[in-house]
């Protein structure tokens, strides 16, 4: 009896919280285009306000960097993460890239920019937070060439 009631019970909620859980995603699906349309703008145009606006902070960056810690922060650096000379412009990059949706989870994108030939790159990472997608960190990858 006690079995069948929980039966009954987990049935009865898979179909109340699937339709919700299925919402919850096609608005994620909906909304990323907006929000990379916009952030993708703010870069190009160089508004490290709306930038600030459209991130969650602490912005985690690649070591031996420290991470930005808030909006003040992120207008002193932002060349180190937007515009880094002879290697990324990242104006340049996303007016060419789009952003991929990360295969493990749906509520993460990542837009690499290539430079040094292709063999190093940046990589800018959005996340879909409680107030919606957030740009949350900055990784600068480098290949060693010591051979």
């Amino acid at each position: 009896m006690k079995r069948a009631a929980f039966v009954c019970t987990s049935l009865i909620l898979a179909v109340i919280l699937l339709p919700t859980a299925r919402a919850n995603s096609a608005q994620a699906d909906t909304s990323f285009p907006s929000f990379w349309a916009s952030f993708k703008l703010a870069v190009i145009k160089g508004n490290s306000k709306t930038i600030g606006n459209l991130s969650r902070f602490p912005i985690g960056v690649s070591a031996p960097a420290n991470e930005i810690k808030d909006r003040s922060e992120l207008r002193e650096r932002f060349n180190e993460l937007f515009v880094i000379p002879e290697k990324v412009n990242a104006s340049e990059c996303f007016a060419q890239n789009e952003p991929t949706r990360d295969t493990e989870n749906n509520e993460i994108f990542t837009v690499t920019c290539r430079y040094n030939k292709g063999s190093d790159a940046a990589a800018y990472q959005f996340e879909h937070t409680k107030v919606g997608w957030r740009f949350t960190h900055f990784q600068l990858s480098t290949t060693c060439r010591c051979r």
